[in-house]
């Protein structure tokens, strides 16, 4: 009865229903374009911010004025709201699909950080552990997807158009769902280290990461590998830091397979088409189809995964859009100072080398060129700031100093996922600087009572 009680107050609360359902999302055409990416959390949201407004907790959002994680994120929002009027002074006209994906957008990701800013501290594992038992399962879906695909040449809804080998899961594109299970996989090899079973049995917990690794490779996402990776090598450094106890080989050893793995993977995939790449000299597609290649061009093989994961199409593209992006920054004091504004890189691609309306690939790079320096400052403090408060309270007594470690090693994955894909308008980010903020101003608080 009691148990029913807490599952009931959990719903009616609805962060617990919003981390359960994050990883469904599907694209939204507006204007002939594909500019939003909608998910089953976003009709959750607002019912969970009215209540949380309604109990009061908002009052919790007044102090994260001392919280510098708050301040970062309010100077973000700052700078994307100069950064839309720079674009529309510069261009003469409204840029659409900025205002809508990255203006409006702005508005979801701020409700889902005061939504989880203003959670009490003592919910947050159980926000962690609806994070990850719904992603895996998830997951699982989308494993019996792939043996069907490559058994007997199967598409589904999991795979990047239906019929490509690449697995995206409920989500728009690939890259977005391995950032999305590189996340997980952090949470839960820290939920391993710390022997906190995220499923009630270790054993169900330590097959979950293969799990979870499997499907993070067959998105056959180069970004996401080294996001997974990354969060890999921070659990066992975040575990020695957080435990009293002696190192046990638990803080090393599934940590170390999912690097191995990983390693193994890109030195097959001559790491995902980096060391051909800098020979290419020009994108390879960005004007042309940008998917053609991530389609089989045979029946589906463990060959054809790996040409297709070795191709350097992707990151020749990235290296030329980061290129591109740097000489269109340095055209004159003006973008340097203020950088082209919010949208402003897409307005101008179609007139350079690239041909077309791409995005640049890397967060901090898109903040310098589109918002300018203090752009760029904000979301590089967002990030130092979340980590560094986390890491101060690793040292923390009870269960805390596994969640403050999970959280860590979560932020590391979206940090490293980041820097080669648009990571500031993913929903994970912001649901994890939210836990953050909870987190490290509670305990803010309470050193200084």
């Amino acid at each position: 009865m009691q148990q029913t009680e807490k599952v009931t107050k959990h719903v009616k609360d609805g962060r617990a229903v919003w981390a359960s359902v994050m990883g469904m999302l599907l694209p939204v055409s507006l204007f002939h374009r594909v500019l939003l990416s909608v998910g089953a959390s976003d009709f959750v949201l607002a019912p969970a911010l009215l209540t949380s407004i309604g109990r009061g907790e908002w009052r919790r959002w007044q102090k994260l004025s001392r919280d510098p994680v708050a301040r970062w994120v309010v100077g973000f929002a700052t700078s994307v709201v100069i950064g839309f009027f720079i674009g529309w002074m510069r261009f003469g006209h409204l840029i659409w699909w900025a205002l809508i994906n990255r203006g409006l957008g702005l508005f979801l990701l701020l409700g889902i950080y005061c939504l989880y800013a203003s959670a009490a501290k003592n919910n947050v594992w159980l926000y962690l552990r609806c994070f990850v038992v719904a992603g895996s399962l998830l997951n699982l879906a989308a494993l019996v997807a792939v043996a069907l695909r490559y058994a007997g040449n199967r598409g589904s809804v999991f795979f990047f158009g239906g019929t490509s080998l690449r697995l995206s899961g409920l989500m728009h594109n690939p890259n977005q769902y391995g950032g999305y299970l590189a996340a997980v996989l952090a949470v839960q090899l820290t939920a391993v280290a710390f022997a906190k079973p995220m499923f009630g049995r270790s054993w169900i917990d330590a097959a979950n990461v293969a799990f979870l690794l499997l499907g993070a490779l067959f998105t056959i996402s180069r970004g996401s590998w080294l996001a997974a990776m990354a969060g890999a090598l921070v659990v066992p450094v975040v575990s020695r830091v957080a435990s009293d106890k002696i190192f046990q080989r638990r803080h090393l050893l599934a940590p170390a397979l999912v690097v191995l793995c990983l390693t193994a993977v890109l030195f097959i995939a001559r790491a995902g088409g980096l060391w051909p790449a800098p020979r290419q000299g020009s994108p390879l597609h960005t004007s042309e189809n940008t998917s053609e290649i991530y389609f089989p061009h045979n029946d589906p093989s463990f060959l054809e995964f790996l040409r297709i994961a070795s191709d350097p199409s992707g990151v020749g593209d990235r290296m030329v859009i980061t290129q591109t992006a740097l000489r269109l920054y340095v055209t004159s004091l003006s973008t340097m100072a203020f950088g082209w504004g919010l949208g402003g890189f897409a307005e101008m691609a179609p007139a350079t080398n690239l041909q077309s309306p791409v995005i640049i690939h890397n967060s901090f790079l898109w903040a310098l060129v589109e918002l300018g320096p203090l752009g760029f400052l904000c979301v590089a403090g967002i990030f130092q700031a979340a980590l560094r408060k986390l890491w101060g309270s690793l040292h923390t007594a009870g269960n805390a100093h596994a969640t403050a470690a999970a959280l860590f090693a979560a932020l590391v994955s979206v940090l490293i996922w980041s820097l080669s894909n648009d990571g500031m308008y993913q929903r994970q980010l912001w649901f994890l600087l939210g836990l953050a903020s909870t987190t490290v101003t509670d305990s803010k608080l309470e050193s200084s009572q």
